[in-house]
Protein backbone atom coordinates (compact mmCIF):
# COMPACT_ATOMS: atom_id res chain seq x y z
CA UNK A 1 0.00 0.00 0.00
CA UNK A 2 1.43 3.41 -1.02
CA UNK A 3 0.78 6.53 1.05
CA UNK A 4 0.96 9.80 -0.98
CA UNK A 5 -0.80 12.07 1.52
CA UNK A 6 2.34 13.77 2.84
CA UNK A 7 4.00 14.57 -0.47
CA UNK A 8 2.36 13.41 -3.71
CA UNK A 9 5.80 13.25 -5.46
CA UNK A 10 7.32 10.81 -2.92
CA UNK A 11 6.09 7.28 -2.45
CA UNK A 12 6.07 6.09 1.16
CA UNK A 13 5.46 2.41 1.68
CA UNK A 14 3.56 1.41 4.79
CA UNK A 15 3.77 -2.30 5.64
CA UNK A 16 0.78 -3.84 7.38
CA UNK A 17 1.59 -4.67 11.01
CA UNK A 18 1.91 -8.42 10.50
CA UNK A 19 4.42 -8.11 7.59
CA UNK A 20 7.39 -6.58 9.45
CA UNK A 21 10.28 -9.00 9.96
CA UNK A 22 10.99 -9.74 13.61
CA UNK A 23 13.98 -7.89 15.02
CA UNK A 24 16.91 -10.17 15.77
CA UNK A 25 18.00 -9.60 19.36
CA UNK A 26 21.66 -8.85 19.95
CA UNK A 27 23.22 -11.86 21.72
CA UNK A 28 26.22 -9.90 23.02
CA UNK A 29 26.51 -8.09 26.33
CA UNK A 30 29.11 -5.62 27.55
CA UNK A 31 32.14 -7.53 28.83
CA UNK A 32 31.76 -10.53 26.47
CA UNK A 33 35.01 -11.80 24.92
CA UNK A 34 34.67 -11.80 21.11
CA UNK A 35 36.60 -12.11 17.86
CA UNK A 36 35.78 -11.46 14.20
CA UNK A 37 34.13 -14.35 12.32
CA UNK A 38 36.52 -14.00 9.37
CA UNK A 39 39.44 -14.72 11.69
CA UNK A 40 40.95 -11.27 11.32
CA UNK A 41 41.92 -9.16 14.27
CA UNK A 42 42.75 -10.24 17.75
CA UNK A 43 40.55 -10.90 20.73
CA UNK A 44 38.30 -8.10 21.86
CA UNK A 45 35.77 -7.13 24.50
CA UNK A 46 32.25 -5.85 23.90
CA UNK A 47 31.94 -2.30 25.23
CA UNK A 48 28.38 -1.50 24.18
CA UNK A 49 25.57 -2.80 21.98
CA UNK A 50 23.00 -0.85 19.99
CA UNK A 51 20.40 -2.69 17.91
CA UNK A 52 22.32 -5.20 15.84
CA UNK A 53 25.62 -3.30 16.26
CA UNK A 54 28.44 -4.17 18.67
CA UNK A 55 31.12 -1.74 19.91
CA UNK A 56 34.38 -3.66 20.40
CA UNK A 57 37.62 -2.65 22.10
CA UNK A 58 40.44 -4.86 20.75
CA UNK A 59 43.02 -6.29 23.15
CA UNK A 60 46.43 -4.71 22.64
CA UNK A 61 45.16 -2.16 20.08
CA UNK A 62 45.22 1.50 20.95
CA UNK A 63 42.56 3.91 19.83
CA UNK A 64 38.82 4.15 19.97
CA UNK A 65 36.65 1.00 20.01
CA UNK A 66 34.96 0.26 16.67
CA UNK A 67 31.40 -0.68 15.73
CA UNK A 68 30.66 -3.97 13.94
CA UNK A 69 27.44 -5.70 12.85
CA UNK A 70 26.61 -8.66 15.09
CA UNK A 71 26.87 -10.98 12.05
CA UNK A 72 30.59 -10.11 11.77
CA UNK A 73 31.33 -11.06 15.39
CA UNK A 74 31.63 -14.42 17.13
CA UNK A 75 32.03 -15.34 20.78
CA UNK A 76 35.63 -16.10 21.64
CA UNK A 77 35.98 -19.75 22.43
CA UNK A 78 37.57 -20.26 25.78
CA UNK A 79 40.61 -22.48 25.52
CA UNK A 80 40.93 -25.37 27.88
CA UNK A 81 42.56 -24.52 31.16
CA UNK A 82 46.30 -24.87 31.07
CA UNK A 83 47.33 -28.09 32.72
CA UNK A 84 50.39 -27.82 34.95
CA UNK A 85 53.49 -28.89 33.08
CA UNK A 86 54.14 -32.56 33.97
CA UNK A 87 57.78 -32.52 32.84
CA UNK A 88 60.92 -31.67 34.76
CA UNK A 89 64.33 -30.62 33.51
CA UNK A 90 66.26 -33.77 32.71
CA UNK A 91 63.23 -35.94 31.75
CA UNK A 92 63.57 -38.15 28.68
CA UNK A 93 60.84 -37.35 26.15
CA UNK A 94 59.79 -37.74 22.52
CA UNK A 95 57.15 -36.12 20.35
CA UNK A 96 53.66 -37.57 20.70
CA UNK A 97 53.18 -38.10 16.95
CA UNK A 98 56.80 -38.58 16.03
CA UNK A 99 59.28 -41.42 16.03
CA UNK A 100 59.61 -42.74 19.58
CA UNK A 101 63.21 -43.68 18.82
CA UNK A 102 64.12 -39.99 18.68
CA UNK A 103 64.51 -39.38 22.39
CA UNK A 104 65.35 -35.96 23.70
CA UNK A 105 66.01 -34.38 27.07
CA UNK A 106 64.01 -31.57 28.63
CA UNK A 107 66.35 -28.63 29.21
CA UNK A 108 63.81 -25.91 29.94
CA UNK A 109 60.20 -25.32 30.94
CA UNK A 110 58.17 -22.14 30.59
CA UNK A 111 54.40 -22.20 31.17
CA UNK A 112 53.05 -24.94 28.95
CA UNK A 113 56.19 -24.96 26.79
CA UNK A 114 58.91 -27.59 26.95
CA UNK A 115 62.41 -26.95 25.57
CA UNK A 116 63.96 -30.15 24.25
CA UNK A 117 67.52 -30.96 23.29
CA UNK A 118 67.62 -33.83 20.81
CA UNK A 119 70.51 -36.30 21.12
CA UNK A 120 70.31 -37.27 17.41
CA UNK A 121 70.12 -33.67 16.17
CA UNK A 122 72.92 -31.39 17.33
CA UNK A 123 72.08 -27.74 17.55
CA UNK A 124 70.05 -25.40 19.67
CA UNK A 125 67.21 -26.93 21.75
CA UNK A 126 63.68 -26.20 20.50
CA UNK A 127 60.44 -25.25 22.27
CA UNK A 128 57.33 -27.45 21.96
CA UNK A 129 53.85 -27.21 23.53
CA UNK A 130 53.51 -29.73 26.37
CA UNK A 131 50.59 -31.48 24.64
CA UNK A 132 52.89 -32.50 21.77
CA UNK A 133 55.42 -34.13 24.10
CA UNK A 134 55.23 -37.47 25.92
CA UNK A 135 57.61 -39.07 28.43
CA UNK A 136 59.96 -41.62 26.88
CA UNK A 137 59.85 -45.17 28.13
CA UNK A 138 63.61 -45.56 27.97
CA UNK A 139 66.07 -43.14 29.55
CA UNK A 140 67.85 -40.66 27.31
CA UNK A 141 71.03 -40.87 29.31
CA UNK A 142 72.40 -38.41 31.81
CA UNK A 143 70.76 -35.00 31.71
CA UNK A 144 73.04 -32.24 30.55
CA UNK A 145 73.99 -29.85 33.28
CA UNK A 146 72.35 -26.55 32.40
CA UNK A 147 73.49 -23.63 34.43
CA UNK A 148 71.14 -20.73 35.06
CA UNK A 149 73.44 -18.23 33.39
CA UNK A 150 73.75 -20.47 30.29
CA UNK A 151 69.97 -20.62 29.95
CA UNK A 152 69.66 -16.85 30.43
CA UNK A 153 72.42 -16.27 27.88
CA UNK A 154 70.59 -18.50 25.38
CA UNK A 155 67.36 -16.56 25.83
CA UNK A 156 69.25 -13.27 25.55
CA UNK A 157 70.90 -14.45 22.31
CA UNK A 158 67.52 -15.43 20.84
CA UNK A 159 66.03 -12.05 21.76
CA UNK A 160 69.04 -10.23 20.29
CA UNK A 161 68.68 -12.16 17.00
CA UNK A 162 64.95 -11.39 16.90
CA UNK A 163 65.43 -7.64 17.44
CA UNK A 164 68.30 -7.44 14.95
CA UNK A 165 66.06 -8.98 12.26
CA UNK A 166 63.41 -6.23 12.70
CA UNK A 167 63.24 -3.11 10.58
CA UNK A 168 63.45 0.28 12.32
CA UNK A 169 59.67 0.77 12.65
CA UNK A 170 59.07 -2.69 14.18
CA UNK A 171 62.06 -2.26 16.50
CA UNK A 172 60.75 1.14 17.72
CA UNK A 173 57.24 -0.28 18.34
CA UNK A 174 58.70 -3.33 20.10
CA UNK A 175 60.87 -1.22 22.43
CA UNK A 176 57.89 1.06 23.18
CA UNK A 177 55.76 -1.99 23.97
CA UNK A 178 58.42 -3.39 26.32
CA UNK A 179 58.76 -0.04 28.05
CA UNK A 180 55.03 0.24 28.65
CA UNK A 181 54.58 -3.40 29.66
CA UNK A 182 57.50 -3.70 32.07
CA UNK A 183 57.52 -0.33 33.88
Amino acid sequence: MVDKTINPNVEVFNLPEGDTPPAKSNPYKPGDAVRLRDGGGSNGTVVKTFGNEVLIAWDGVRGEPKWYRQEEVAVKKESAAVVPNPFKVGDAVHLRYGNSANVGTVVGIFGDGVRIEWAAFPGEPEWYPQDRVVAAKKPAGPAPAVKDNQLQQGIFDQARRLVSSMDDEHRRRFITYLGETYK
